[in-house]
């Protein structure tokens, strides 16, 4: 994407004035993608192995999977709602760049890039299409699934063991 901004502010800038202003605002108009923090989630998964005790084990434990969901509600439950809303403003610099005001080149570039944006996008709420801009998220939402069942039935063990 970034490459794709400079590419286009180069070729405008050698277009002259009047086509150069009419770029800036649709640069600022692409949003960021979201991303899920990858380096956010919780390594604490063996932490109870390094405790002394049933009770020091149980705690240990419960302290992981309480961090992981922690985790799970700000990063995971959220970037749904994140993409959502990266969609709705691409859509609606799609709409607005779509105009005969800016040069048919300029167009054609900016429209085949927010184009293949919402395309990598479209589909977060199809479980089965994991998608090039999803594979983090799904990544870590597996794990996050793996880890907090695990955890769970080691609290269980460790709680009847008591």
């Amino acid at each position: 994407m970034q490459a794709m901004k400079i590419l286009l502010v180069s070729l405008l800038a050698s277009s002259g004035p009047a086509v150069a202003q009419t770029i800036p605002s649709f640069l600022r108009a692409l949003p960021q993608r979201p991303q899920v923090r990858v380096g956010a989630y919780p390594s604490c998964k063996d932490d109870w192995r390094k405790e002394e005790g049933r009770v020091a084990q149980f705690t240990a434990i419960q302290d992981c999977i309480d961090r992981l969901e922690r985790y799970n509600s700000s990063e995971l439950k959220d970037f749904p709602r994140r993409v959502r809303a990266y969609d709705r403003r691409i859509n609606i610099a799609y709409a607005n760049f779509n105009k005969p005001v800016h040069p048919n080149w300029a167009r054609s570039a900016f429209l085949a890039h927010v184009q293949g944006e919402r395309d990598c996008f479209r589909s977060i709420d199809d479980l089965g299409n994991y998608g090039r801009c999803y594979s983090d998220y799904y990544g870590m939402l597996d794990r996050y699934r793996g880890d907090s069942n695990l955890l769970i039935r080691l609290r269980e063990i460790k709680r009847r063991s008591q």
